[in-house]
């Protein structure tokens, strides 16, 4: 309804406004494809109303999509445009978290150092506006890029979002979940298999059941790459097998 009457009046900005909600309702349904051409349709008439902020938000949005469909050079493509555009406009806040995920993406692509730099970028610029759940996420990013080179680097990044998590109120249940389960990889990584049993323990803390059903699929990985690494490999396989249902279902 509302659509219809932003088109009968003529406002393209709310009609494309309205359209991207589309785009969202459809991801959520992880039909992608249909909220790829409602972003699409969204930012030509964001882009004809002259509406810049809302050009970058479907531009992040169509990357999301991308990043979901495993298509990383059009994400990286998205994302760029995305940011050049908040930084254009000086939406500082924005830019970072664009920039969070085109370091991450850069990162799937491989190019482990530009993501990154990017990524350490995006962390100062989130943590110099004071974006606490923002800087959670950009830092949680970084660790899995500092664990290809620099498992202690990522041990000691870790313990900063087990720190951070005890702060914000989303995050603590649900956040400090992740970082126990990022810091038990960094420490399996080290050969600290002792100290990783315990941290992946909180993780999972109190019990599986209790555990968000879309973070479980990242834990249960966690804990199979720390059975792994223990040699058991029964309980390792019985991990992955569960996250990899997960995950399809």
């Amino acid at each position: 309804q509302a659509e219809t009457i932003y088109h009968a009046t003529g406002n393209l900005a709310e009609e494309g406004n309205v359209i991207s909600l589309f785009g969202d309702e459809a991801i959520h349904r992880t039909r992608y494809e249909e909220a790829k051409a409602f972003y699409l349709k969204s930012m030509a008439l964001s882009q004809a109303a002259s509406d810049q902020s809302r050009t970058a938000n479907r531009l992040q949005d169509l990357g999301i999509v991308a990043e979901f469909e495993g298509k990383n050079q059009d994400a990286e493509r998205y994302f760029r445009q995305s940011n050049q555009l908040y930084e254009a406009l000086g939406q500082e806040d924005r830019a970072a978290i664009v920039r969070c995920r085109l370091g991450r993406t850069l990162f799937r692509e491989g190019h482990i150092d530009q993501g990154a730099s990017m990524q350490k970028d995006a962390l100062a610029r989130m943590s110099s506006i004071g974006r606490r759940m923002q800087v959670f996420q950009a830092r949680s990013d970084l660790i899995r890029s500092e664990m290809v080179h620099n498992a202690g680097s990522a041990e000691v990044l870790a313990r900063e979002n087990i720190e951070l998590s005890k702060t914000i109120s989303q995050a603590a249940s649900v956040g400090g979940r992740y970082a126990f389960a990022d810091l038990a990889e960094t420490e399996t990584m080290q050969g600290k298999l002792e100290e990783a049993r315990e941290a992946i323990a909180q993780a999972f803390a109190p019990g599986v059941n209790s555990v968000p059903k879309d973070l479980l699929p990242a834990l249960l990985l966690s804990r199979g790459y720390v059975s792994m690494s223990g040699r058991d490999y029964s309980k390792a396989n019985a991990d992955f097998q569960r996250s990899r249902i997960l995950t399809q279902s």
